[in-house]
């Protein structure tokens, strides 16, 4: 947050998530359920493409599935 204010960027604290990317499963998910307003996510949309904590696409292959069906 302080790099958007540093540039006079303004965030979209509704339209923003912060996703903490596993390293593995084993990791715990994060304890903290928002950082300074933005809400901590365990899945995010980017760009059309939806993303989950551990980083697969398989969310992704998933929408594509039922898309087709």
């Amino acid at each position: 947050m302080r790099w958007s204010h540093d540039n006079n960027i303004s965030v979209n604290k509704d339209k923003s998530g912060i996703l903490a990317i596993r390293v593995d499963r084993r990791t715990p998910p994060p304890v903290q359920t928002d950082f300074q307003g933005i809400a901590v996510v365990q899945h995010y949309k980017y760009l059309g493409v939806p993303i989950n904590d551990s980083a697969t696409i398989l969310t992704h292959t998933d929408a594509l599935t039922k898309k087709l069906k």
